[in-house]
């Protein structure tokens, strides 16, 4: 599968992220991988390289 060029633009509600294959259909993509966000706002999938960009902030749950 291919890494996407740009990051994918989520929000916080949109949380807690999970990847599928963000680029393929259901049927066609990689098993289900929840992602964690890092410092940055990011998540990167270990599985199909997508790049997720959370936009905002992003509340604390501890």
């Amino acid at each position: 599968m291919s890494q996407t060029k740009t990051p994918i633009q989520i929000d916080a509600k949109d949380l807690p992220l999970r990847c599928q294959g963000a680029q393929t259909q259901g049927w066609n993509g990689h098993p289900s991988v929840g992602l964690a966000i890092q410092a940055n706002g990011t998540a990167t999938c270990p599985y199909c390289g997508t790049v997720y960009q959370v936009n905002g902030k992003i509340q604390s749950h501890h």
